[in-house]
């Protein structure tokens, strides 16, 4: 019947999309109504991208429902397309307004139009005064107390468990004071979970203190091993484990920078770093092997961090497989990767090394810095 086809329609075309097949395009534009999900209109537009027919991606950018076509990413392909089909006029205005906002697609779109990134004024991690009252209540509070020894005495699970236990209870007027307390007792991922409540993500006066520098002399450390940015190990980091030194994930990766056992031991023979025991929940080790294999990665894929990072997620197979046939720009590249979790994965960790400049006193590169040509095998 009509549905059982258009399934199969809309299940054909998405694989012939993952896989940027010339007929994709075309597969995709004909999924019937009823089937045409998010998935189907977000991949008419990468297939229209990675193939860089700029007429295509107006036209099913355009195609999109208000609630998707306002959307950062597609506004900011839509404006490049415009410039690309000679419609600077109508794509300035769209980069202007995109310059505005902090992150990804902002600095890129100020990249077009050689702006300022939208970056506070504050970039020295510090929180804005809170009532001194509230942070002594909390200080002397028996269950944060408790919080805190269990913390310093790396019982992380533990900490946290009773941590959240206790914010369960709190008025929610107290969290101002609670993210303050935190940061005094030097536990950066509550600081970001806090801030993150509090929906107070953008907002300048907190904003900085979303992108702590734990672990400073270790990551000092590596990157001068390795040759690479801080900025781009802090990145990683922060997508990773938010800072947790003792977090796992089901498939087995630990620790801040989230080795697999497997991947940890053989960069610790490549790089030549002879760390023993390799113990990857101790921040040091972590960090130490996280430098290397990201060092290794930057040299692999041609010094390219957009490259690098997406294969420190996905592995180094996947993204040779998703190399281009041939040059495209970095930025297309990023955003026709195949899987969800990567793409997101490498504009985080590049969004990151912009900020992470910026806490360290000077915004040195441009993000379009970091996504030059990629060129295809």
């Amino acid at each position: 019947d009509r549905d059982t086809a258009g399934r199969g329609l809309r299940m054909a075309a998405l694989r012939a999309g993952y896989r940027f097949y010339p007929e994709a395009y075309q597969w995709l534009s004909k999924v019937p109504e009823a089937h045409r999900d998010e998935e189907v209109m977000t991949w008419q537009i990468r297939v229209a991208l990675r193939s860089q027919t700029w007429s295509r991606v107006i036209e099913s950018i355009e195609a999109l429902p208000a609630s998707l076509r306002e959307q950062e990413q597609w506004q900011f392909w839509r404006a490049v397309a415009l410039q690309h089909v000679g419609r600077d006029v109508a794509a300035r205005p769209i980069f202007r307004k995109l310059a505005k906002q902090t992150g990804y697609y902002g600095f890129l779109a100020a990249d077009r139009v050689g702006a300022e990134y939208a970056l506070p004024s504050r970039s020295d991690g510090s929180l804005p005064e809170v009532n001194a009252t509230d942070i002594a209540t909390i200080r002397h509070d028996p269950w944060f107390r408790l919080a805190k020894a269990l913390y310093r005495l790396e019982h992380y699970p533990d900490a946290r468990e009773i941590f959240e236990h206790r914010l369960r209870q709190v008025n929610s007027d107290y969290m101002p004071a609670i993210a303050h307390w935190a940061q005094e007792v030097g536990w950066p991922d509550r600081v970001a979970v806090l801030i993150a409540r509090m929906g107070k993500q953008r907002d300048p006066d907190w904003f900085s203190a979303r992108y702590p520098q734990p672990y400073l002399d270790a990551v000092r450390h590596a990157a001068t091993e390795q040759s690479i940015p801080e900025a781009w190990i802090y990145g990683v980091m922060r997508r990773e484990s938010l800072f947790m030194p003792d977090v796992g994930s089901r498939a087995g990766a630990q620790g801040l920078m989230q080795f697999m056992p497997d991947t940890a031991s053989w960069i610790n023979r490549q790089a030549g770093l002879n760390i023993a025991p390799l113990d990857l929940h101790d921040p040091q080790v972590s960090i130490r092997l996280g430098g290397a294999y990201l060092g290794y990665l930057y040299d692999r894929f041609d010094q390219q961090y957009a490259l690098a990072s997406a294969a420190y997620n996905a592995g180094q197979g996947r993204v040779k497989r998703w190399m281009p046939d041939k040059p495209m720009p970095g930025a297309v590249w990023v955003d026709t990767i195949v899987f969800d979790e990567t793409r997101a994965y490498s504009k985080a960790v590049l969004e990151a090394m912009i900020i992470y400049q910026w806490r360290s006193g000077a915004v040195e590169n441009r993000l379009s810095d970091f996504l030059p040509i990629v060129v295809g095998d």
